[in-house]
């Protein structure tokens, strides 16, 4: 005996009826010339190699150096020893590391040392991640399968001098380095000393800085690069002054030499911030409102940079010791020029000020320069997503290949940890 009395049968079976007759209609009725629409320049495999590559021509230098670096100088295959952290040190100056796993572009957290005890690195640790996360989700090309460690200190040293422990970090000096740093940790104050060479640093890969995500400072990159475009008005129409703000316990040499060199100038808009003051602050977009800007290094290299350059203001840069995935873009003199050089004790600055200001026309020049190079080119959102699928793509080339047991994946799925994240092993 049927379980539906027959209205209800009837009903249904009209029911099909009607929905069966609307798909036939759709169906003839369609027109089979119609062009669908065309694919995300990320989607295809050899659509990303070939737009990356054309889009950003120039970006991937600091890849290159280290595949080469492993490739031919070293003629060494990195092993899962040279991707260990195992040897991070975990003292409150020392800073965090990560190692992650990218497989079938998805990203695991397989360890985390010492990156979530202070804000500072755990602001640093959920940036790069959700860099990584954003990048590996904007293309369907599998990428290879790799195992890699991150530090995230300002200075990401390996544990020897000479060796073949590689890792992944924000920046990496242009010479020897004399460490000296010193601050106040409940209540104690630290002295951290090291003296290292540039040629240890050369083993480290570049990656983009992860304030390329978001900041507490300054929030969102995108969002500050949107605000930026606000103040989007010719050279002459700006504050006609040079804009700085900073602390002045980071990189006390060349800071104060900046503050005291502009102290009492009318082209100058220079002071020391605190973060525990409002005294003088003023956010990066509304920097972007002077003609010019400056910038100076902290503890080692400064993230600054990348913000500044949003500006469609005249930036001055000092003699820089470290480099960022990008500072190999920067051009100090020809037809392309987009920064004006400054020596480190600011001692040519005011005559450079002083001739920008009576030649607008230059200055203008300059920042047309650097805004078609930097924010609307290689510092894009597409161009950090590039970047990384270019170095996923070439450490996979001078490394091992993970061992992956499909039916039980090592480590803390990206989604699972951001949720929860906290140091483990």
């Amino acid at each position: 005996m049927s379980r539906w009395p027959w209205p209800r049968r009837s009903s249904f079976f009209l029911t099909v009826l009607a929905i069966h007759a609307l798909l036939v209609i759709y169906w003839f009725s369609r027109d089979d010339t119609a062009v669908s629409s065309p694919p995300s320049p990320l989607t295809q495999p050899l659509e990303i190699t070939t737009h990356c590559l054309t889009s950003f021509p120039s970006l991937y230098h600091e890849i290159d150096r280290s595949i080469h670096l492993w490739k031919t100088t070293k003629n060494h295959t990195l092993t899962p020893t040279d991707a260990s952290i195992s040897w991070h040190p975990t003292g409150p100056l020392d800073g965090g590391a990560l190692r992650i796993l990218i497989h079938n572009n998805h990203l695991r957290i397989l360890e985390s040392r010492n990156a979530f005890r202070d804000p500072v690195f755990r602001e640093r640790a959920l940036g790069v991640l959700h860099l990584l996360h954003r990048a590996l989700q904007s293309t369907d090309e599998v990428l290879p399968t790799i195992e890699t460690a991150i530090v995230l200190q300002d200075i990401s040293y390996p544990p020897t001098e000479d060796g073949t422990h590689s890792f992944w970090t924000f920046a990496r000096p242009y010479s020897d380095v004399h460490f000296n740093r010193t601050a106040e940790s409940e209540g104690e104050i630290l002295r951290y000393e090291r003296y290292l060479s540039a040629e240890t640093f050369a083993r480290v890969w570049v990656i983009p800085n992860f304030d390329f995500w978001a900041t507490a400072s300054i929030g969102k990159f995108d969002d500050m690069r949107q605000r930026a475009r606000e103040h989007d008005w010719p050279f002459e129409e700006k504050i006609p002054q040079l804009v700085w703000r900073g602390t002045q316990w980071t990189n006390p040499t060349i800071r104060s030499a900046l503050v005291n060199i502009t102290k009492g100038k009318d082209w100058a808009d220079a002071a020391y911030t605190s973060p525990s003051s409002s005294e003088n602050h003023i956010s990066m977009p509304d920097m972007c409102a002077y003609a010019m800007t400056i910038h100076t290094e902290g503890f080692s290299y400064s993230g600054r940079l990348t913000h500044l350059l949003s500006c469609a203001s005249l930036p001055f840069i000092h003699n820089l010791t470290y480099t960022t995935h990008y500072y190999h873009l920067l051009r100090s003199e020809g037809a392309e020029q987009n920064y004006v050089p400054v020596r480190d004790d600011f001692s040519d600055l005011s005559q450079k000020v002083e001739y920008y200001l009576s030649h607008p026309d230059e200055a203008q020049r300059i920042i047309s320069n650097h805004l078609a190079t930097f924010r609307e080119r290689y510092l894009t959102t597409q161009a950090t997503d590039c970047y990384f699928m270019h170095l996923i793509k070439g450490y996979a080339s001078v490394s091992f290949t993970p061992e992956i047991d499909h039916f039980a994946l090592p480590g803390r799925d990206f989604h699972a940890f951001i949720d929860h994240p906290e140091d483990f092993s």
